[in-house]
């Protein structure tokens, strides 16, 4: 397998582009793949003026593009992963995209309830997980998609009719749980730092209660919620109070809002 190009965004896993349409996602020695569907061609630079800033997380320049009839795939390295945009330019393109997937050995892929695809190791812990889709139509407006498994092969359908107005965008996103362990490792040390009379040992405890929010806030839980509940649990509601703004700007660095 050829390596066509390598990526990392500061604090993501590593991201290797193989055979100019395998985008594998690597972390700790944990990796898994997404295979673009369609024929692979030069990386070009998506439109993506009407998509909400919300939903869009790539950065930087595009890492791998493919064509199908009437539709093209364009892949970003973001935070924690990678996200890819279908751009599909009218009625007349197909409506089920299928993308096959390679998981760490004895990994399962399951839809939940929220529509996201979870990747659980043989343990049961959560490796990483393709959030919830969404599809948005040229004027915004979104349009109704899913994700389902077919054996470990990926499929976004696309729910537009001959009145949609085109191109529309959707995604399959893939998150890495690395990312809210580093992400609540730094933002601990970042709470140390910043009050008076933290000790590290209480960063660390409020680092972990970062984490778990973290986590659950991608299963569709409230991030302030579940941190606060942590923080309670471990005897540290008013540090938690104090320590708000600071764990608010320390996500920001990793371009998680919450």
């Amino acid at each position: 397998m050829t390596t066509i190009a390598s990526t990392q965004v500061q604090d993501s896993p590593e991201i290797l582009v193989q055979e100019s349409n395998k985008i594998v996602v690597g972390n700790g020695g944990v990796a898994s793949s997404i295979t673009l569907p369609g024929t692979a061609v030069a990386t070009n630079q998506l439109d993506v003026s009407d998509v909400p800033e919300d939903l869009f997380t790539g950065k930087g320049t595009p890492i791998a593009s493919t064509v199908l009839d009437d539709a093209s795939l364009t892949s970003y390295a973001t935070e924690s992963g990678t996200q890819t945009l279908i751009s599909i330019e009218s009625a007349s393109a197909a409506s089920e995209y299928r993308f096959p997937l390679s998981l760490p050995s004895e990994a399962t892929a399951i839809v939940e309830s929220d529509g996201s695809v979870s990747v659980h190791d043989q343990g049961g812990g959560l490796i990483g997980k393709y959030l919830s889709p969404w599809a948005v139509d040229a004027k915004g407006a979104k349009v109704g998609t899913t994700f389902s498994l077919q054996g470990n092969t990926l499929i976004q359908t696309v729910k537009f009719n001959a009145t949609t107005a085109f191109p529309v965008i959707a995604d399959p996103q893939w998150w890495q749980t690395a990312l809210s362990i580093t992400a609540g490792a730094a933002t601990g040390t970042a709470v140390a730092a910043a009050i008076a009379g933290v000790s590290t040992g209480v960063g660390v405890i409020i680092g972990g209660c970062v984490t778990g929010a973290l986590n659950s806030m991608w299963d569709g839980s409230d991030f302030w919620g579940g941190f606060r509940g942590c923080l309670l649990g471990a005897a540290l509601g008013a540090v938690g109070r104090v320590a708000t703004s600071v764990v608010k700007n320390s996500l920001k660095g990793f371009g998680i809002g919450v």
